[in-house]
């Protein structure tokens, strides 16, 4: 209910604001008897983000909703929020908690100065940096663009930041680069530097005036975000782990002391891209307090987890996810503010995707996105050998592709009275494909795309507008902003060989017209066609993706171990046909199909459908008629356990499906979000807002 006591039941319980929500659900009681539906009253409270165990992860941000073993609360992941703010000054160590000597955020800095909090503020230097860049998270986590000419960033001889023969701790949120200086203290002989080298490796030099020690991590990915952690300790030695994963432990013995002042100097001369810093951090302990060098790893994927947005905001079990969430880079693609534009941002590997969207009614979510492993079927350059230009020239353009890169190629229409287009043709799939592309127009407005001989579909990427479509052909445009369109063809091509086009278009939308040899028609890049759906994927940032799998432990207290159970959540789809069934939640036993409880998209109605089933036996399923795949965000609630279960969309309740319906399902040991490994299929769309109660 609204505050003023109307009804508005789809986005119920998906408005996040402090305090305690109260949402008005109705009840449906699945089992013997008639499953009427009767009114019932949840309340959503307010948990902690960054709670583990209720206790603040590392100094992080408070949240809005509230998760606590006192409300029967086991589990809480909000999955819709990321960014520095969720690190804090603090590092939580085995033995103490330790604050930064020093702390430098992105989105303080400014072109004339950045200031330290702590840190003493650092002057520009005779470089020109780049502040108030955009960065992969959800809060105002701001990046700053280093100098490649000079020294960004300076500051005279201070004690502050000092490591003497202390062990330290030394934490980056970055862009990588290639061949680039990152920040230095040093004095006279004596310091410790940050640099990626000409292989892409982030490496920590520390010099005691004698010899110089290299710590360094695995190669990094060029212009893809990281989070990496080096521990520094005397004793066990110094190892970098990026993302979460564990680098190789350098030998630091007989290391002498890094000097007690020095200067400091962010940036410098080097390659031809820039590092973008959001964050670095500099903790400072006595020696020997780092704690074995076996727990660093857990340290670092708890903050690995918080800065990408994955660390529940509460566990009454095991916190963190998984390890090797994704072995591969991915693209997030953000939208920080509502009905503004979308951008793109690489992030390396095992980067939990929290991104944030604008649902068809105009309101903006974040959430987790998951994917399957995925390959390229096409080129995403026109310009590519695998692309045939017919009467058009394909050149590169001056258009800022929405990854922030020049990427986009122009098409120029020729002088004859002909089809120009840019064509590739293969054999892929028989079923459903989506062919999808990025446009900016010309000084056309028109573009067409068809495939074989099913028709064109005739795009306006100057209003944003699908003009007309084919028979049997499912078109949509999407805006990106900055006069960027994300245009689709979706359809059932049938086999054997065929011609993907895209095609300029004249103002009247024919085919064949005569241009004039010299002006741009349009700017086109990121062609895609994606398999086995009616939707395009994200975008592919190279030639293969891995899998995604969050997923968190659940028998060791995340779940309930009796009584009832309640689950809640809260979803953002596409519009599209589905080609196979998308898991939301799946709730299982080592992974198998036997035993599961799961929420997912039934692919041939586009509803949504929760069911449980125990050794291979069906005990409930409960299908909602609510469409999932109208391009909004819903809010899904379920209850099982004891004589009942119970399902909600928007607050509505549902009739009772089948009965057979038996005691919950407590053996239950992982709980896997947006995919299942036998089940169905990944889900096309953000889950944020999980969370688990029961006794």
């Amino acid at each position: 209910m609204l505050p003023n006591g109307t009804a508005d039941h789809k986005y119920a319980s998906v408005a996040v604001m402090r305090g305690v929500i109260a949402v008005a659900f109705g009840a449906c009681v699945l089992g013997v008897g008639s499953g009427s539906c009767v009114s019932e009253r949840y309340v959503i409270g307010t948990y902690n983000r960054g709670v583990d165990g209720g206790v603040p992860i590392d100094g992080g941000m408070p949240g809005t909703l509230n998760c606590s073993a006192a409300n029967s609360c086991r589990f809480a992941a909000d999955l819709d929020h990321s960014g520095v703010s969720n690190l804090g000054d603090v590092l939580q160590l085995a033995s103490a908690s330790v604050k930064a000597t020093l702390r430098y955020r992105g989105e303080s800095a400014r072109i004339d100065g950045w200031a330290g909090d702590p840190g003493p503020t650092l002057t520009r230097g005779l470089g020109e940096p780049q502040p108030a860049l955009p960065t992969p998270f959800t809060d105002a986590t701001g990046a700053v663009g280093l100098s490649v000419i000079d020294t960004s960033y300076a500051a005279g001889p201070s004690e502050s930041g000092a490591v003497g023969a202390d062990d330290f701790v030394v934490e980056v949120v970055l862009r990588a680069a290639v061949d680039a200086p990152v920040f230095a203290r040093t004095g006279a002989a004596f310091g410790w530097s940050a640099n990626i080298n000409s292989a892409g490796a982030l490496g920590l030099d520390l010099s005691d005036g004698t010899r110089t020690v290299r710590v360094s991590s695995e190669a990094l990915t060029a212009r893809a975000w990281y989070h990496c952690l080096f521990w520094i300790s005397r004793a066990a030695g110094g190892r970098a782990d990026c993302n979460g994963r564990a680098g190789a432990l350098a030998d630091l013995s007989g290391l002498g002391t890094l000097g007690p002042t020095g200067s400091f100097a962010v940036g410098g001369a080097g390659g031809a891209d820039a590092v973008q810093l959001a964050l670095f951090q500099v903790f400072r302990v006595a020696p020997g307090t780092l704690g074995p060098e076996a727990d660093w790893q857990t340290m670092t994927r708890r903050r690995f987890a918080a800065v990408t947005g994955v660390f529940p905001s509460f566990a009454d079990g095991s916190a963190l996810p998984a390890p090797d969430l994704r072995n591969s880079v991915a693209l997030l693609d953000m939208q920080h503010l509502a009905g503004g534009p979308r951008r793109l941002f690489l992030v390396g590997p095992d980067w939990a995707r929290i991104v944030c969207r604008t649902d068809a009614a105009g309101a903006r979510d974040c959430g987790y996105l998951a994917e399957p492993e995925r390959n390229r079927v096409v080129d995403p350059s026109p310009s590519a050998s695998t692309w045939m230009a017919s009467e058009v020239t394909v050149t590169v353009g001056d258009v800022l592709f929405v990854d922030g890169e020049q990427r986009m190629d122009t098409l120029i229409p020729s002088a004859a009275a002909a089809r120009h287009a840019v064509i590739r043709r293969g054999t892929f799939s028989p079923n459903r494909q989506a062919l999808s592309f990025f446009a900016h127009a010309g000084a056309g407005r028109l573009l067409g795309a068809s495939v074989g001989s099913l028709g064109t579909a005739v795009y306006d990427v100057t209003s944003g507008q699908v003009v007309s479509m084919p028979a049997n052909v499912a078109a949509s445009i999407e805006d990106w902003g900055n006069g960027i369109f994300r245009c689709a063809y979706s359809v059932v091509p049938g086999g054997g060989a065929l011609d993907y086009r895209v095609m300029l278009l004249n103002d009247a939308g024919a085919e064949m017209f005569a241009g004039d040899g010299m002006t741009i028609g349009a700017h086109i890049w990121g062609m895609q066609l994606d398999l086995e759906q009616g939707y395009p994927r994200s975008l592919l940032p190279a030639n293969a993706q891995a899998a995604e799998r969050l997923t968190f432990v659940g028998n060791d207290g995340n779940l309930p171990k009796g009584g009832v159970v309640s689950l809640q959540l809260r979803v953002l789809m596409p519009p599209g046909r589905r080609q196979n069934d998308q898991a939301i939640i799946n709730i299982n036993k080592g992974g198998s199909f036997d035993d599961q409880i799961q929420m997912f998209v039934v692919a041939t109605a586009g509803t949504f459908r929760f069911w449980g089933l125990a050794a291979t036996m069906n005990r409930w399923t409960c299908d909602h008629p609510a469409t999932a795949v109208d391009g909004l965000r819903h809010s899904l609630a379920a209850e099982w356990g004891g004589p009942a279960a119970r399902f909600w969309v928007d607050g509505v309740s549902v009739n009772r499906n089948t009965s057979n319906l038996t005691p919950a399902l407590f053996t239950m040991d992982r709980i896997d979000v947006a995919f299942s490994l036998h089940s169905s299929t990944y889900l096309q769309g953000l889950v944020a807002g999980l969370q688990v109660t029961g006794s």
